[in-house]
């Protein structure tokens, strides 16, 4: 209750907290279901021992609502259907159909691990519309707490092809969407 009290919302993203203790999954555990915090997983969080020996499973998996576990990762177009509440927070021009694209380009591609045993909501899919090909999973607590779990790596997407709407998309729709964080809004009186 204390770290919800500092900390509306907490972001793991991907590549950085492979390797994260069981600890943290404790204290994570009840800062979503006891105290109400909201988390934003990268898809390859708690996928390391800490020493460096690959896990089983996820660290995070009962959390994410989901099985994750590392792996090879299967490349897929981004599509984030009609009826997903993430569809907002991208720009109306980037879609063709359910498939994120700059116009004049190829839709966007990402890669994702298969995902295992789903129980949270999939608002957007890499590469088929089926639980497995989740790329976004959202999974809430009764005690208002919720985790989004992103399966790729918006991340690299940036560094590597410039594609930046994808991640600031889904930091957006964390933040405020699920968060309820406020923001300043460039217009008067905003």
């Amino acid at each position: 209750r204390e770290l919800k009290k500092r900390y509306a919302a907490l972001i793991f993203p991907e590549e950085v907290n492979r390797r994260l203790g069981p600890d943290l999954a404790g204290l994570l555990q009840e800062y979503v279901s006891g105290a109400g915090g909201k988390v934003f997983l990268g898809g390859d969080a708690g996928t390391l021992e800490e020493g460096g020996d690959l896990r089983e499973r996820g660290l995070f998996s009962a959390l994410a609502g989901l099985d994750y576990r590392q792996g090879r990762r299967q490349p897929g177009t981004l599509s984030v259907p009609a009826t997903s509440p993430l569809r907002k927070f991208f720009d109306p021009g980037l879609y063709s159909g359910d498939e994120l694209k700059v116009p004049d380009c190829p839709p966007v591609r990402d890669a994702r691990l298969e995902l295992g045993e789903v129980s949270g909501k999939v608002l957007a899919y890499c590469g088929g519309k089926t639980p497995s090909a989740g790329y976004l999973v959202q999974k809430n607590y009764a005690g208002g707490g919720a985790v989004v779990f992103v399966n790729g790596t918006p991340g690299l997407l940036k560094v590597r092809e410039n594609v930046d709407f994808v991640l600031r998309g889904l930091l957006k729709y964390f933040l405020l969407e699920v968060g309820g964080l406020p923001r300043l809004v460039a217009a008067p009186n905003g």
